[in-house]
């Protein structure tokens, strides 16, 4: 099974929010069906999700926050940025 990273899972860029949060749902929706590890560098715990290092091996990534860890990001073939 693949295996997807949710980069950013807060309200918005560099806080540690999550109330209300589209990137929270976006996150819950995928792993109904398929592995999914969040890259969140503003939370060290969750209750629900794995959270894992930006360095994790995944097959693809998806760019939900645009946090500051995130800016010097490369996008590989098959990740999706909806950040901008």
């Amino acid at each position: 099974m693949p295996v997807i990273a949710c980069m950013g899972l807060t309200f918005k860029a560099d806080i540690d929010d999550l109330r209300e949060s589209p990137a929270v749902y976006i996150a819950d929706k995928l792993s109904k069906d398929m592995k999914v590890v969040v890259v969140e560098p503003n939370i060290s715990n969750h209750a629900y999700f794995d959270l894992a290092g930006s360095d994790r091996a995944v097959d693809m990534r998806v760019y939900l926050v645009d946090h500051k860890e995130f800016k010097s990001r490369v996008l590989e073939c098959y990740d999706l940025d909806f950040t901008k």
